[in-house]
């Protein structure tokens, strides 16, 4: 397995593990239709993708590579886009995602380190994870890694439809 910076070439692959993960780990949470619209708008999510400047002022995006198949993608930014903990200065590790059969293997944990790496050296002391409060496997593995529950929660808000969403603070100088 190759882990590595993600590259502009890997915009199709990435946008369709994200679609796929959110099928399984979402799958008892919210409704087919959203995972139906997730798929329609594919064309968009790449171009989208292919706007951004991954790695670049602040971003930082990874892959795992497995026989040249992209099995896992991290996205994370220096300053958080959550208006709450972007005002605390916090940096925020936005999405990991790993196809299932990839899961419980340590690669979430390195890909995290990865990050936390990254925002060390940027001179970030903080980080927030946001996760949807009924993802219990998420969760688990952020309190794992030392994450602590933060008392603030917001709405998620999906094809009319709100999910509550929790937020794990780490202290970048502890890890």
């Amino acid at each position: 397995m190759i882990i590595r910076k993600v590259e502009m070439r890997d915009a199709e692959e990435w946008v369709r593990l994200k679609n796929t993960v959110w099928r399984t780990a979402y799958c008892h949470i919210m409704p087919i239709e959203v995972f139906d619209e997730q798929d329609r708008n594919f064309p968009n999510k790449v171009a989208q993708f292919r706007e951004r400047r991954l790695n670049e002022n602040g971003h930082i995006g990874y892959v795992v590579e497995d026989e040249g198949r992209i099995v896992a993608l991290a996205d994370a930014t220096r300053v958080s886009f959550y208006e709450y903990y972007k005002g605390l200065g916090y940096a925020d590790l936005g999405a990991m995602y790993m196809l299932p059969e990839y899961q419980r293997q340590g690669l979430g944990k390195i890909l995290f380190d990865r990050i936390v790496d990254e925002f060390k050296s940027m001179g970030a002391t903080t980080m927030v994870i946001g996760v949807l409060k009924d993802n219990t496997r998420a969760r688990q593995a952020y309190e794992k890694w030392g994450g602590v529950l933060d008392s603030h929660e917001e709405k998620f808000k999906k094809l009319d439809r709100e999910y509550d969403e929790v937020f794990y603070i780490f202290d970048l100088r502890e890890l």
